[in-house]
């Protein structure tokens, strides 16, 4: 706190900022409570103060050292990210901020003996930071799974003709396939998409005359419904594909 303890508005406001930290929940505080027992432990072993009680100018260095130890440990970055949560939570506290330390910021001081005096909150320096902004970008990068190639415009001709010649597929097994297949490649669309289809989706029979010579084009449209649209376009609006027949009976597709 700001005020001195001496000051009679002291008691008054160490009672203040204690109803912060009544507002954190009893699995978090038991969570938090848990990781700064642990990382005391650490600090204990290789021969540093507890840090729950004590400031020590080496602290963001042991608890970098501590993250690497949970990040070799752990598949997922939650640990070092809750270790960070518990400290900040910590020293923020009354009783860790008498004297005037900053909760916001970590400095080393030098007395005028050339001693160092830490204050304030240590986990709030920047290579703090850095380190575990990087932490959580390499692990998003070993969740990202790995995307399946597309199928290829030969492989899927070559599966609908395996299924025309193959006596154990029946006729409305190799019209489904056939139709579904050729929807979700020519549509670009996710398997599951065109599963979501209604009947009132598919056009078939559609008619228009031709800018070039006049004469009538038979094509079809099929409407997709809640497809997972980028945010430059609306998310609810559906994407309409209009397939147009060519002379060796592909379908090319335009989608507005």
């Amino acid at each position: 706190m700001d005020l001195p303890q001496t000051s009679r508005l002291y008691s008054a406001a160490i009672a203040a900022s204690k109803y912060a930290d009544q507002r954190l929940e009893p699995r978090t505080r038991t969570d938090y409570s848990g990781s700064l027992r642990r990382f005391a432990d650490f600090c204990r072993t290789e021969g540093y103060p507890n840090p729950t009680l004590k400031r020590f100018p080496e602290l963001p260095g042991v608890m970098a050292a501590y993250i690497n130890h949970l990040t070799t440990s752990n598949t997922s970055q939650w640990p070092a990210e809750k270790l960070r949560a518990a400290l900040n939570w910590h020293y923020k506290k009354p009783e860790m901020l008498v004297g005037g330390h900053p909760h916001d910021r970590w400095v080393v001081d030098t007395a005028p003996d050339g001693t160092l005096v830490p204050r304030g909150n240590p986990a709030r320096p920047s290579a703090i930071t850095q380190i575990l902004a990087d932490l959580n970008k390499s692990k998003k990068r070993e969740r990202t799974p790995k995307r399946a190639s597309p199928m290829s415009l030969q492989m899927l001709t070559r599966v609908i003709a395996f299924l025309e010649f193959n006596s154990m597929c029946n006729e409305t097994m190799r019209l489904w396939f056939s139709a579904v297949c050729s929807l979700c490649f020519y549509g670009m669309c996710r398997i599951n998409e065109v599963l979501l289809m209604k009947r009132r989706d598919i056009q078939l029979g559609l008619q228009r005359k031709s800018r070039k010579n006049g004469l009538m084009i038979r094509f079809g449209c099929f409407t997709i419904r809640d497809r997972k649209r980028t945010m430059t376009r609306s998310p609810v609006a559906p994407t309409r594909f209009t397939c147009y027949p060519r002379k060796n009976e592909l379908l090319k597709h335009q989608h507005t």
